[in-house]
């Protein structure tokens, strides 16, 4: 009584080759939009690395908009941040006086060059 043309699309059953040619045509139409939309992606940002090298932009801060103890805990982090930078300064500035020494160039003879 009813017919395979009375019966909506997705009611009928499909078989196993019919649901994978679907789901092929679906992925193989998406891989093509997104090709698409890369490319648009791709071409403002080489044209913006030109534009940064032909043209230089000056910009003045005039005003930081930021709550106090915002600004209290961004200073103590990068004081926190600068005890291994000056951890490292005082170990290669250590290594050189101990180089100086071996060599025998003291302080005191160094005043002399």
């Amino acid at each position: 009584m009813s017919s395979e043309s009375e019966v909506p699309s997705y009611k009928r059953q499909q078989n196993a080759t019919e649901i994978l040619t679907a789901q092929h045509e679906v992925l193989t139409r998406l891989y093509e939009v997104s090709s698409v939309q890369n490319e648009i992606l791709r071409d403002p940002m080489s044209g913006l690395d030109n534009c940064i090298v032909k043209h230089q932009i000056r910009v003045k801060i005039e005003d930081i908009n930021m709550p106090f103890w915002a600004m209290v805990g961004l200073i103590v982090r990068v004081a926190i941040a600068s005890i291994p930078a000056l951890i490292l300064l005082m170990a290669l500035f250590i290594g050189f006086w101990i180089m100086l020494t071996i060599l025998g160039l003291t302080p005191s003879s160094l005043a002399f060059l």
